[in-house]
């Protein structure tokens, strides 16, 4: 299990690389582009903790998200 989410976090790492590079040329929008890196980050936090055994405060996290949203 650890692999495959290290795998993802190189993975997504790579996506928003790219995603930061496009931004800055101006391929697509900036601001578009700091959303995105910035949900990329968010997500990578999430699968270092799931890295670490802290599915517990993964699932408090999403839950308090869900919560908001209503």
């Amino acid at each position: 299990m650890k692999k495959i989410i290290k795998g993802l976090m190189l993975l997504l790492a790579v996506v928003l690389l790219g995603v930061l590079i496009l931004g800055i040329q101006e391929v697509i929008p900036m601001p578009v582009a700091m959303n995105v890196v910035a949900t990329g980050i968010f997500i990578s936090v999430l699968l270092i903790l799931i890295n670490m055994g802290q599915i517990g405060v993964v699932k408090k996290i999403l839950l308090s998200l869900v919560i908001e949203a209503e």
